[in-house]
């Protein structure tokens, strides 16, 4: 597995965390969902240092020849990431065996509505 880091530090740029959120819910979740061979892609944002970026993880490399979706936040941004970096996962824990912490849900009674 590979997993690939990128983000751009927005001090200088006329975009927001906000601003780049806001494009998520124009379906550019969805067109990651169909890339072969990427297991995972995170959107992640540092709004105590103004970043913005994405997390992939990849089954290997990326795979060559095909063509990625575009990336819409170096478009709104106007240059490609400040920063990239990929390295070799070497291990990896089980989500599915780590406990999930249970939230209590409050409990909606006609006394509360």
């Amino acid at each position: 597995m590979r997993l690939e880091i990128a983000w751009w530090d927005l001090d200088d740029s006329p975009q927001s965390i906000r601003t780049l959120n806001a494009h998520l819910s124009e379906g550019v979740t969805g067109d990651w969902a169909e890339v072969p061979g990427l297991k995972v892609k995170y959107w992640v944002a540092d709004p105590a240092h103004n970043r913005w970026g994405a997390v992939m993880v990849w089954e290997t490399d990326r795979p060559a020849g095909h063509r990625l979706p575009p990336n819409r936040a170096a478009d709104l941004i106007g240059r490609p990431p400040d920063h990239r970096m990929g390295f070799a996962v070497e291990a990896l824990a089980d989500p599915a065996a780590l406990p999930v912490p249970q939230i209590p849900v409050p409990q909606v009674t006609k006394e509360t509505r």
